[in-house]
């Protein structure tokens, strides 16, 4: 074994010094193959010392050997980790790090064709029941409308803000089954160590960022073809004729219009009515298409079996991405319900529910929602959606602003991902406390103490409550 692993060393020299073999992987929808021939070669040879070392693991596990054999095989498979660390980990760092900064990029893709490089459209998921009013301080009524699925939309295009990711969608499929995909359970933690990063870079681009600019403008020979479409149409239109027959009502005849009805001249019909989606929901509708999609089956969702030492690794990979992506899914519900009718009063009752851990059957995506998004999140939501109803005089200040830190730092230690925020969000729900409590006193000193603007503060102070026990004195 230690002359094969030397064997495996002396290959694995060339391709690791060839300077292709830091090149980026190349990310691009049309590409077949995303890496180049050093990266193939290395990532072979590091295959093949990742499965005589699985083998090894796999034959030392079933305590048919004497423990000095373990002892001495033991040097030789770190060797086997080692030449896979060598190749493995520096090609996912710089696939992570070619995903997030597409992430960074909201000015969309505006090719000369027109046509958008990568997916031009995501699936809809199931947003769950309509909205029901609310009649009582975080009650519903009993009489709820069923659904109706016709004229939904099923397919929604990429918005602008994910147009760089997405184009990127496809070749990051191939590279993580071409990477990770023959290493079991080892290959669905590289998988996670990648897309839960970018899982929570994707949320904070969605609610940070401004996402209704960013779009490119029309190219000129866009403009003229759309002008000259325009004009033709405009001379094409029938003539008019008055007919004073009518009583000076105007009428259009034209040769081809008859009064009795025709079979073959019947109206086409109408088209379906798709729901409307906010810029930003519609954002998070497409980040969930997009990772998804990227995933397909290369992770599982999580057996629900006992935990032991054999599947330990299997368990926290999947447990770790299963709960990014329902926390990228509770997003996506909060989201919507907060531009559903009566929002602030929605929004209000269903964090009041939450707080008092009162149970409602027609609410329960939303409240499930808010239990399982990140608390961090929540309230800069909540922060930004006070802030576009109050008055200009008055605004709650940023979490970063409460915090006493700029907004880089912010991002750098309080942003950091899932469980980095999870853990800060009782230090940042004390500095907004003491902004809600003035911001209140402004509201009630503007005679406003009832408006909306009043209620979204409220709400903040309730998942303040909710989520962290910060009690807010209003």
């Amino acid at each position: 074994m230690s002359i094969y692993t030397s064997r495996l060393e002396s290959l694995l020299l060339p391709a690791l010094t060839d300077p292709s073999f830091v090149q980026p992987l190349n990310l691009y929808a049309a590409t077949t193959n995303p890496l180049n021939p050093a990266q193939t070669y290395a990532l072979s040879i590091a295959h093949a010392a990742w499965e005589t070392c699985e083998v090894l693991e796999q034959m030392l596990e079933t305590g048919q050997w004497p423990k000095f054999v373990a002892d001495t095989l033991r040097p030789t498979m770190d060797k086997f980790d080692l030449i896979v660390g060598k190749v493995i980990h520096p090609m996912l760092t710089a696939f992570k790090r070619d995903l997030l900064a597409s992430l960074s990029r909201n000015d969309g893709i505006s090719p000369p064709s027109g046509k958008v490089v990568g997916l031009p459209s995501v699936p809809v998921p199931s947003m769950g029941p309509p909205p029901v009013p609310v009649n009582k301080e975080y009650g519903t009524s009993k009489i709820t409308k069923e659904p109706s699925e016709r004229g939904q939309v099923r397919q929604l295009a990429v918005p602008p803000c994910f147009q760089h990711f997405a184009s990127r969608v496809d070749a990051g499929r191939r590279v993580l089954e071409m990477i990770a995909g023959p290493c079991q359970d080892d290959g669905e933690g590289w998988i996670t160590g990648v897309l839960v990063p970018v899982i929570w870079k994707g949320i904070c681009v969605a609610v940070h960022k401004d996402l209704a600019g960013g779009a490119r403008p029309p190219s000129p020979a866009a403009v003229s073809k759309a002008l000259q479409s325009v004009s033709k149409e405009k001379d094409s239109l029938p003539t008019v004729v008055h007919s004073p027959s009518l009583g000076g009502v105007t009428a259009k005849l034209t040769s081809s219009l008859s009064i009795l009805p025709s079979r073959s001249a019947s109206r086409p019909p109408s088209p379906t009515r798709g729901m409307k989606y906010d810029t930003r929901t519609l954002a998070l509708i497409a980040l969930e298409g997009l990772i998804k999609r990227m995933l397909g089956n290369l992770v599982p969702p999580p057996s629900g079996e006992p935990v032991t030492e054999e599947n330990i690794t299997e368990h926290l990979a999947r447990e770790a991405l299963h709960e990014a992506l329902e926390s990228l899914e509770s997003l996506r519900v909060v989201s919507a319900a907060m531009c559903s009718p009566s929002p602030s009063a929605r929004m209000l009752s269903a964090l009041r529910r939450v707080r008092d851990e009162v149970d409602d059957v027609n609410e329960e995506a939303l409240d499930d929602a808010i239990e399982d998004m990140n608390s961090v999140i929540l309230f800069t939501m909540l922060i930004n959606q006070a802030n576009t109803v109050l008055p200009s005089d008055i605004r709650l200040k940023a979490p970063h602003e409460t915090c006493g830190r700029g907004a880089a730092e912010y991002d750098r230690i309080v942003m950091n991902g899932f469980s980095t925020a999870e853990e800060w969000a009782k230090r940042v729900a004390v500095g907004i406390k003491s902004d809600i409590e003035r911001v209140m006193g402004e509201i009630k000193e503007h005679g406003c103490g009832d408006g909306v603007g009043a209620e979204w503060v409220k709400c903040v102070g309730v998942a303040l409550d909710a989520r962290v026990q910060v009690r807010v004195q209003t």
